[in-house]
């Protein structure tokens, strides 16, 4: 058993469409300051499980705690304003804004008092925060380009600039590195090993070496259950996930 506290806590989170268990009785705790990733094949329900987590869709069962405090019914804007902030596998940035004011945006996302209408005078440390975040990511000099302008990896590491921008206490993160190359990659690795502990971080990843640099720890999810849980190699040299994932794969799902 850990010292640190459970972070997040899903008891019997269940949503089905249809005939199809999307997510079926998961019972899911992440830690405080742990990296999670969550692997599975195409369909086996993490984005829909992601969804659930953020508030973008309401389980038929079941429950959700952000630190011991029940956030099933809460709103995504509500859940945002605690402290959970994600990303997309489809990169959801504002195209026509710059940079530097996708982030300048996020940055007030968890006060009491966001508008995006007030004048930036009345946002002390907002601008300082986007700035330091897009520096974080290698942006700094790209922040008065349109969004629209940067190329694909650009996009995705201005997207984990926006999600960090908020001051997330969890981040969500939904495929980091789809379509980038092997070196930006690495550099997504980097930022987020550098960021973990400070920050509670689950990833959706299919990129079997990627896990394998940055996991602490990983959650197997397969037709929407549960199917293990454990360190890398735990993972590894276990017969089910080896069966259904890994046999002869450098991908996972």
């Amino acid at each position: 058993m850990r010292a640190e506290a459970a972070i997040l806590e899903a008891r019997g989170l269940t949503l089905h469409f249809g005939g199809i268990r999307a997510v079926h009785a998961v019972d899911f705790r992440m830690w405080e300051g742990e990296l999670r990733c969550l692997i599975g094949p195409n369909g086996a329900g993490k984005t829909t499980f992601f969804n659930l987590l953020t508030g973008r869709l309401r389980p038929q069962a079941g429950s959700i705690a952000f630190r011991g405090h029940d956030i099933t019914a809460r709103r995504p804007h509500e859940r945002v304003r605690l402290g959970i902030a994600r990303t997309f596998q489809i990169t959801n940035l504002f195209q026509r804004l710059t940079v530097f004011e996708n982030v300048r945006l996020a940055a007030q996302r968890r006060r009491e008092t966001w508008n995006i209408l007030r004048r930036r005078s009345d946002l002390p440390g907002v601008e300082g925060k986007a700035m330091e975040v897009l520096e974080w990511v290698g942006l700094g000099g790209r922040a008065a380009l349109p969004a629209s302008a940067l190329s694909h990896g650009e996009r995705k590491k201005l997207e984990l600039a926006v999600a960090r921008a908020a001051d997330p206490e969890l981040l969500l993160l939904d495929e980091p590195t789809a379509g980038l190359n092997d070196a930006e990659t690495a550099e997504v690795a980097r930022l987020l090993k550098g960021v973990a502990g400070r920050v509670s971080l689950l990833v959706i990843e299919h990129d079997i070496a990627f896990v394998r640099e940055i996991a602490e720890r990983i959650t197997v999810l397969n037709r929407g259950e549960i199917l293990a849980e454990g360190t890398v190699g735990e993972i590894e040299a276990n017969p089910q996930v080896q069966e259904v994932y890994l046999a002869g794969a450098e991908v996972i799902g």
